[in-house]
């Protein structure tokens, strides 16, 4: 009975292992070593593991072989580590030399959301970048140290009807924020509530937005220089 549960359990590891089945231990310890020499280490060490239980093959130092397999896998998990740690180095490396270059080239992003009472303000972000001609601007924040964040949106506040003055009366809300992208701290933010009144309506959008836009620059310039 013991013969055969020895020969079945034999069978199931050859399996395992993708080989035949041998006729003799000795033929399986030989192949065990060619595993072991094509840095198949785990599956040679089943298999010395299983040769023990060969009465032909114990004069065989299983364990030293076994003893072989572990330190063998023990230095690929070594080797691996050492690459994995290696590669994470260059990585922070990297990193760390993007985040001086941001640094010091010293470029601002900035992103707009502005809307009239009907449409978007598209030329809201490019009137900004025109009262602060001194500064380099980045296409993405990625390649920035200053993130400005500008959101803006008009609303009627009374008609020619419903004032003395006889004119259309708007306001701009908006909210502008400065964040440092190296460190991610808010730097600055403020809200806007800027008034114009003119006898056109869309006139006095535009001319809300104007002087939004100066009151933003003048901001961004103070907290940026």
């Amino acid at each position: 009975m013991n013969s055969i549960i020895k020969r079945l359990t034999t069978f199931a590891v050859c399996l395992i292992l993708a080989t035949p089945l041998f006729a003799d231990g000795l033929h399986y310890f030989n192949h065990c070593k060619s595993l072991y020499s094509n840095g198949r280490y785990e599956e040679a060490k089943q298999g010395f593991t299983l040769c023990k239980v060969y009465d032909d093959v114990n004069s065989a130092d299983m364990d030293a072989w076994i003893a072989k397999c572990d330190q063998a896998i023990e230095a690929k998990k070594n080797k691996a580590f050492a690459v994995a740690k290696k590669l994470a180095a260059e990585r922070q490396a990297a990193y760390e030399e993007r985040q001086r270059e941001r640094e010091e080239r010293n470029l601002v992003f900035i992103s707009t959301n502005a809307r009239t009472l009907s449409a978007n303000y598209s030329s809201m972000q490019s009137a900004i970048k025109g009262n602060l001609q001194q500064y380099h601007f980045a296409k993405s924040e990625e390649d920035a140290k200053w993130g400005v964040y500008v959101t803006a949106n008009a609303r009627e506040y009374s008609t020619p009807d419903t004032n003395p003055a006889g004119v259309f009366i708007v306001y701009v809300d908006a909210v502008c924020q400065i964040i440092d992208l190296l460190t991610g701290e808010i730097v600055f933010e403020q809200e806007y509530f800027q008034k114009r009144g003119f006898a056109n309506l869309a006139m006095a959008v535009e001319l809300a937005y104007k002087d939004l836009v100066k009151a933003v620059s003048n901001d961004i310039n103070d907290h940026l220089s």
